[in-house]
């Protein structure tokens, strides 16, 4: 049987349980954002590659 105290230590477990998953949330979450910004970063800096090396063709193809 569960006494008043008990009860009450048992809401004060689920609250932190509550707390510790929102945490683990946010930290998701921010692994994601991270990991979008890290895969954009490397999609520009293809996209720079491609630009130099096109440039480079079009300057050797003048020669």
């Amino acid at each position: 049987m569960y006494t008043e105290r008990g009860e009450q230590q048992m809401s004060k477990k689920k609250e932190k349980s509550k707390a510790e998953k929102v945490k683990d949330f946010d930290k998701k979450s921010d692994n994601i954002i991270k990991l979008a910004l890290v895969t954009a970063l490397i999609n520009l800096l293809i996209a720079i590659l491609e630009i130099i090396t096109k440039l480079i063709d079009w300057v050797w193809a003048k020669k």
